[in-house]
C-alpha cells in the first residue's frame, strides 16, 4: 500500500487509512501481512498514527528501509520522510 504526502485531506489520516487497509490482508506463514510504503516528502501529522496489528511494515521511500523520520519541534506534528 503506497502513501504520498500532501494532496486532499490529512496526511495522518491517509497513513492511518493505509495501515488499517493493510491490516485486512491475511498474515502469511512468515508472519508478514503487508507493507505500507511512504513516498519521500513532508507529512504533516496532526494526530497519532497507530499500528495495531502484527505483520505490518512501515517502509521508507525505497520500499526496503524504514522511513527516516525527522521531528520538527518548531512545527509540531510534522515529519519528513
Amino acid at each position: 500500500v503506497d502513501v504520498s504526502p500532501g494532496g486532499e485531506g490529512s496526511d495522518a489520516a491517509r497513513i492511518q487509512e493505509a495501515l488499517d487497509r493493510a491490516a485486512g490482508h491475511v498474515r502469511r506463514s512468515d508472519g508478514y501481512r503487508a507493507v505500507v510504503r511512504l513516498a519521500a516528502g513532508r507529512y504533516d501529522l496532526e494526530q497519532t498514527i497507530r499500528i495495531e496489528h502484527s505483520g505490518l511494515v512501515l517502509a521508507g521511500a525505497d520500499g526496503d528501509s524504514p522511513p527516516e523520520l525527522h521531528y520538527l519541534p518548531a512545527e509540531r506534528g510534522t515529519a519528513l520522510v
